[in-house]
């Protein structure tokens, strides 16, 4: 039996407006790194960063440390010279809040694997004062002295810390020179997994095949599909399952609907039914259905993109099953974000001239 696909999610922490640069080098030049070396290995890595999607007070203290426990054992903190946004009413910005709740006000034996990034506090010397509110709390000031205490607890208990320098590029706006910092998040991050006692054995095995990393993603999608269809009555709902149907099989503009309801109507039972109904009626066609939430890496934006292209290419390449690997189909398919959207838009290109792609 090959060895099952292991998810692991990594919690990030950080301020917002200063931490910009250091987001986007990870985004860009670290976490495409990762899966190079953890697929073959059949690992799936999860950043999770709610600093792009918390919208209210209470999703971002609700939210972020139910999320945080979600990632457990991995959290890693990003600290700079800001103390961050502090709610109306508490005491700590909410990412002290994240973390004294993720690590600091744990057991030593229960923080898992934490690790600390401090950007050095002469990067932002060259700052004009305009800029430097952006980047550093006011000298003497309430929450200077937070930041300094928060960052003091962490070196106390012993915690990982690595003080990275950077520059800042006054033509740019940002810091730049971010090199070592995202040198050590690898480092960091790769020999986490390599000490875990679940994962150490993919490490020293002799095994290389490299795995089809899309199976156990289409399985899941199939396994939820067949749980939503299951004793599945359409009712009232059987005129708007004939129209949606007829608008697959329609030719010529508009071809594409959105289909909205309130949370909890039963849409995803709805699409789930039609997505087996569409299939049925033009077996000929090319449906990939995605439900986000479906599988592990539905709710990642660049493993999505991957599954969808990996999809595309095996149908442009005449191979029907989704599961099924065809190396010699399709050129390999890239990590960076914006390299896989010019990949999925000329993947779809080909797939029309074929016909291949189903309205699903």
């Amino acid at each position: 039996m090959s060895t099952s696909w292991k998810t692991v999610r990594v919690f990030i922490s950080s301020t917002f407006r200063d931490m910009q640069a250091e987001r986007d080098h990870l985004v860009r030049f670290v976490f495409p790194r990762l899966p190079e070396e953890l697929l073959p290995r059949r690992i799936l890595l999860v950043d999770v960063d709610l600093r792009w999607g918390v919208t209210s007070d209470q999703d971002a203290l609700g939210v972020c440390r139910e999320v945080i426990d979600e990632c457990r054992p991995r959290f890693m903190g990003m600290l700079g010279g800001r103390y961050g946004w502090v709610p109306d009413g508490k005491d700590k910005s909410i990412t002290a809040d994240e973390v004294h709740y993720g690590v600091l006000d744990r057991e030593p034996a229960k923080r898992g694997e934490a690790f600390f990034y401090f950007l050095e506090e002469s990067a932002t010397a060259q700052m004009v004062e305009e800029e430097a509110g952006e980047y550093r709390e006011p000298v003497g000031s309430e929450n200077a002295g937070k930041l300094a205490a928060l960052k003091e607890s962490i070196i106390a208990a012993g915690l990982p810390v690595f003080v990275y320098p950077a520059e800042w590029d006054a033509t740019q706006n940002r810091l730049t020179g971010l090199e070592a910092f995202g040198n050590q998040v690898h480092d960091d991050l790769l020999q986490s997994l390599k000490d875990d006692t679940e994962l150490a054995s993919r490490f020293t095995s002799e095994a290389t095949a490299s795995p089809d990393e899309f199976a156990e993603e289409a399985d899941q999608m199939d396994a939820f599909i067949e749980e939503r269809t299951d004793r599945f009555v359409l009712g009232s709902r059987e005129p708007l399952m004939k129209a949606m149907l007829d608008f697959a099989a329609a030719d010529g503009a508009p071809n594409i609907f959105v289909f909205t309801g309130e949370p909890g109507s039963g849409k995803s039972a709805f699409l789930a039914k039609f997505t087996r109904d569409v299939a049925a009626r033009h077996p000929s066609s090319f449906i990939l259905p995605t439900f986000i939430g479906a599988s592990t890496g539905s709710t990642d934006l660049r493993r999505t993109l991957r599954r969808l292209c990996h999809e595309l290419a095996q149908s442009v390449a005449g191979v029907s099953d989704p599961g099924t690997a065809n190396p010699a189909s399709t050129e390999p398919l890239p990590f960076d974000i914006k390299e896989l959207i010019t990949h999925f838009q000329k993947l779809l290109t080909e797939a029309a001239a074929k016909q291949q792609i189903g309205r699903a």
